[in-house]
């Protein structure tokens, strides 16, 4: 069966989560190519599942049908979807033997999308967080990745290890890709006319490469400013006191900044946090009862090391100033991005609302 007929399977996924003590009903329905980036945040976020959840597997299109029941049933499918103790520990991310369904474009290898983290050596995918539509008629595709070295941040420059497409290979992704899940950290802005094609982020890291196409599908349509259920937003960030206010996914550069080399250069930041339906300030995962937010500093592009003397803030109070610094090893030009989470957690606990990215650009001297 030829590649391009097998990327076509199709697959529904029903889960339900409890989300803020309600129980929330969560539905993809993906090519199993694009499964492994959609359903990242099930593995990564730890969701508690309701008693109820129910994790199935359905093929759309007949044609398939037979193979697919043929293959699961008889323990050809390398990788699945388990439930162990109400935590989803694991994601379809695989080829069925013989190569019939490939978890990428590309070139593939024994290391599956969704493996466990290495300490180093494995590869790093993109992620789909979704797609929402602009005031202007077009759309912006949000993206984020999955780092499996948990003890190696790896730098690939644009280029053809790094790149996205159609349009200009460098469309503002990251060049310095950091351990483990990162969030909502790119915005790819396609035209009203964009209809069914597909925009595809390659990345080849450890001599493995991922290429993971998206598209505009009707379960990935998101809303990253307002959380629907809870009618919660993203925390808000001003780079000066009383200036322009930046909340969602990054859309553009929110500060510039000028430095020196080795020497530090002050970031500071204020916060404000809107609560959603039922929330209360203060309190949330990782966070003490005092914080109404939480921020961290990430190295996004820049050729040399970026230090931060304090990696992670918490934001006590409505308004309130918090500071760092960042200190850069060479010269050159660097993007940092800021993150800010509320009590939704690590990439709104898998449902792309709400927290805040923003960019600050660093010109080193």
């Amino acid at each position: 069966m030829p590649p391009s007929s097998a990327s076509r399977l199709r697959t529904d996924v029903h889960v339900q989560v409890r989300k803020h003590g309600q129980v929330v009903q969560v539905r993809t329905n993906d090519t199993l190519t694009e499964m492994p980036a959609r359903l990242h945040f099930l593995r990564d976020a730890r969701l508690p599942l309701h008693a109820a959840t129910r994790v199935k597997f359905v093929a759309v299109r007949r044609h398939f049908g037979r193979l697919l029941r043929a293959a699961v049933s008889s323990g050809d499918m390398k990788q699945r979807v388990c439930v162990s103790r109400g935590v989803a520990v694991a994601l379809v991310g695989a080829a069925l033997v013989g190569g019939v369904i490939v978890a990428a474009q590309g070139p593939q290898t024994n290391n599956l999308p969704l493996e466990p983290f290495k300490e180093r050596g494995a590869s790093i995918t993109p992620a789909y967080e979704g797609w929402f539509a602009n005031p202007d008629g077009s759309f912006s595709v949000l993206l984020g990745y999955y780092n499996r070295n948990s003890r190696e941040a790896i730098d690939i420059p644009v280029g053809p290890n790094n790149k996205i497409e159609p349009g200009p290979i460098d469309q503002g992704q990251p060049t310095h890709f950091e351990s483990g899940r990162q969030w909502g950290v790119l915005v790819v802005k396609v035209p009203k006319d964009f209809g069914k094609k597909t925009v595809t982020w390659t990345i080849t890291a450890n001599g493995e490469t991922q290429a993971i196409p998206f598209a505009l599908q009707n379960p990935y349509n998101i809303a990253p400013f307002k959380e629907i259920g809870m009618m919660n937003e993203p925390p808000k960030i001003a780079f000066t006191q009383g200036g322009p206010k930046f909340a969602g996914p990054p859309m553009a550069i929110a500060a510039t900044l000028t430095g020196k080399a080795k020497t530090p250069v002050a970031l500071n930041m204020w916060v404000e946090d809107p609560k959603g339906r039922g929330q209360e300030e203060g309190g949330g995962r990782g966070r003490g009862p005092a914080s109404i937010a939480n921020l961290s500093l990430h190295h996004y592009r820049g050729v040399g090391t970026v230090t931060f003397d304090k990696a992670r803030l918490p934001v006590p109070t409505q308004g309130a100033q918090v500071s760092a610094t960042a200190t850069f090893s060479d010269p050159g030009e660097y993007m940092l991005r800021i993150q800010a989470n509320d009590e939704s957690g690590e990439g709104g606990g898998g449902f792309q609302c709400c927290w805040t990215n923003a960019y600050v650009k660093v010109t080193v001297q």
